[in-house]
């Protein structure tokens, strides 16, 4: 299997932290043709992707959980752009990619808790915390129990 990896994420509790010591501006995930581009020439086949956060259209959809709300009315700068920002660049990558590569998985992490949902062709299983995905087991049960993945 051949795995993508695009990290980067943003730290909702920034108001927080301290600039440089526990956390960067440059955690935010920028959009790059170049990097798109490089990636689709140089590979001919991309099986699973792995981002810290997820689409706009992931689990869980848009930014409103209350946790991200105090974040946001806290803090004083652009959160809830970058934020959306971030989503949003996500699934640009995802959407180009994919027309390429029909990614079997996408796996993230971001949001601590778990949850699963097909959209398309792809299984998007975000992780919570301190779990752990065996790509095997996983392959199995979708053979044994077709209709919980369908």
């Amino acid at each position: 299997k051949k795995i993508l990896f695009i990290v980067g994420g943003i730290s909702i509790d920034r108001v927080y932290r301290t600039y440089v010591k526990d956390y960067l501006k440059e955690e935010l995930i920028t959009y790059s043709p170049d990097k798109i581009k490089n990636i689709l020439e140089n590979n001919s086949s991309i099986d699973i992707l792995v981002t810290h956060s997820a689409p706009m259209w992931c689990i869980p959809q848009g930014i409103d959980a209350p946790i991200v709300k105090n974040y946001i009315s806290l803090d004083k700068g652009d959160l809830k752009t970058d934020l959306e920002d971030e989503r949003d660049i996500l699934g640009k990558y995802f959407d180009e990619l994919n027309d390429k590569f029909k990614f079997k998985y996408h796996f993230y992490g971001h949001f601590h808790r778990n949850s699963r949902q097909k959209i398309g062709d792809c299984d998007h299983i975000l992780i919570g915390i301190g779990d752990f995905i065996d790509l095997d087991k996983l392959e199995k049960l979708k053979q044994e129990e077709p209709d919980k993945f369908s």
